[in-house]
């Protein structure tokens, strides 16, 4: 078990997010998104901007319906970040609970989803192309890494400190 956050903003009230260091992939089904930490060869994060945004993220977003997180995780750093990535490991997920009626237009599984957090090896790169999603890409060593607010979101800079010993 990990830490317990409550009633978390960007969730319907009430609810509960609880993240769990594990390498052991949730049922896919409860899987709403996939996010990963990249690095390159240099042990620096691969880092985006977010479109009308000045703070950078790690890549990631939802995962379709039939679509595997691998998959996912591989196609959502190339839409933001136009990086590929291989050796794709989950290293935590968060489990989200919204524990009151389901709210009109509620996208992900419910009452209980998952987002999942992998490590990746950015293997390559293909030409960074401005769009709605994201306006540039970076590589952070690891302590600059650790103060930039995407890194710093919920339980984030505790899955990166935790992963940072077999990058």
């Amino acid at each position: 078990m990990g830490n317990i956050d409550h009633n978390v903003k960007w969730l319907p009230q009430p609810n509960s997010v609880e993240l769990i260091h594990t390498n052991i992939l949730p049922n896919e089904s409860l899987i709403a998104s996939v996010f990963v930490f990249a690095f390159n060869e240099k042990r620096e994060l691969l880092l985006i901007q977010e479109a009308g945004k000045e703070t950078f993220d790690i890549p990631g977003g939802g995962v379709e319906k039939g679509e595997n997180v691998f998959d996912a995780a591989k196609r959502e750093v190339m839409e933001e970040a136009f990086a590929y990535v291989d050796q794709l490991e989950v290293v935590a997920v968060d489990k989200l609970d919204v524990q009151g009626e389901k709210p009109e237009n509620y996208r992900r599984p419910y009452p209980v989803s998952f987002v999942v957090y992998m490590k990746a090896r950015v293997t390559g790169e293909a030409p960074f192309i401005q769009n709605a999603e994201t306006t540039s890409r970076r590589y952070f060593h690891l302590d600059e890494a650790f103060k930039q607010e995407g890194v710093l979101f919920g339980g984030r800079s505790q899955i990166l400190k935790n992963i940072t010993h077999s990058i």
